[in-house]
């Protein structure tokens, strides 16, 4: 039991080196912002940057790779669960949060539904598990995409006019899932310079988004948010229960750690920056839901190495 208890320890402890890295980076854009340095246009510029450029670009890079036919049953698994484990998550916020004459409900349920797994969860695992925890994150990542932009519309509206496949589809981080898949599967190889470019601006996907996060702490108003029980329904659920549920279906269906480890770490990421994004676009309450992001990314800091060692005795001890 000794040798168990140190193995998910050791987990935890990689995680949370990574996590402080990650720390002194939004440190830095916590830093930035508070000095009027980086402004909100600066902030969507480079938010933009990631999205459309480097995320893509990390995606496609880490789907350069011989063909496995191991790695392909996996990935499918992987696709398969991140779209289950993403309805129950739908299900779970539809029976607690109750409709509220301010809206405020919608936003609940959009942020335990939907994390900063791309944001947040990529830079991490491609620190922890290298590429090919990217290969398999990615899944997760392109799921939460498409229904953020079907689902999640619907859910901010409740109008079923706002819904947009298209877009959903047309995102960059899923365009680049498709590129990626597409290269892998037919065993397209990128020529040498386009393959050393895409490997330059997809190393921006670890710093970039960290800084961008540390700028939503900037605006956090710790008094108010820890005077708001949604709040922490929602940091709750987000952080801890809906992760631990993760890990034990995770184990039902006994996955690999490979694959397995990705997936709990993509679901154990604070609310998702577009959360706000939504609640602006759809004129709902965006500093509530501005609160909601930064604190749960916040929190995650302690969160995402203890969901980490959990996941590591549960599922593989």
């Amino acid at each position: 039991m000794t040798d168990k208890i140190q193995m998910a320890l050791s987990v935890g402890q990689d995680t949370a080196i990574n996590v402080l890295v990650m720390i002194m980076l939004m440190a830095i854009g916590l830093i930035l912002a508070k000095k009027d340095i980086l402004t909100s246009v600066g902030i969507k510029q480079i938010t933009e940057l990631v999205l459309r450029v480097s995320t893509p670009c990390l995606i496609i890079t880490s789907y350069q790779r011989d063909f496995d036919a191991q790695m392909a049953k996996k990935l499918v698994y992987a696709l398969l669960f991140s779209l289950i484990i993403h309805f129950v998550y739908i299900l779970i916020a539809a029976l607690i949060f109750k409709k509220r004459p301010d809206k405020k409900d919608r936003i609940s349920k959009f942020s335990i539904i939907y994390s900063n797994c791309g944001f947040m969860a990529l830079p991490l695992i491609e620190s922890l598990y290298g590429s090919e925890g990217v290969f398999y994150a990615v899944a997760y990542v392109t799921v939460f995409n498409i229904l953020y932009w079907t689902q999640g519309v619907y859910l901010y509206t409740n109008d079923i006019k706002e819904l947009s496949f298209k877009k959903a589809f047309m995102t960059p981080g899923v365009l680049g899932a498709v590129i990626g898949m597409t290269l892998f599967f037919t065993q397209i190889t990128l020529p040498s310079p386009v393959a050393k470019t895409a490997s330059f601006v997809a190393a921006l996907n670890t710093p970039l988004p960290m800084i961008v996060l540390g700028t939503y702490l900037a605006n956090l108003n710790i008094k108010k948010t820890l005077k708001d029980a949604s709040l922490w329904a929602v940091t709750g659920l987000r952080l801890i229960i809906l992760p631990v549920l993760t890990i034990f279906i995770i184990k039902i269906l006994n996955m690999e750690s490979i694959v397995a480890m990705p997936l709990v770490l993509a679901s154990a990421c604070p609310v998702a920056a577009v959360t706000t994004l939504f609640a602006v676009r759809y004129d709902l309450d965006s500093e509530y839901s501005s609160q909601a992001v930064s604190f749960t990314t916040l929190l995650s800091i302690i969160t995402i190495p203890a969901i980490m060692m959990i996941a590591t005795f549960v599922l593989y001890i």
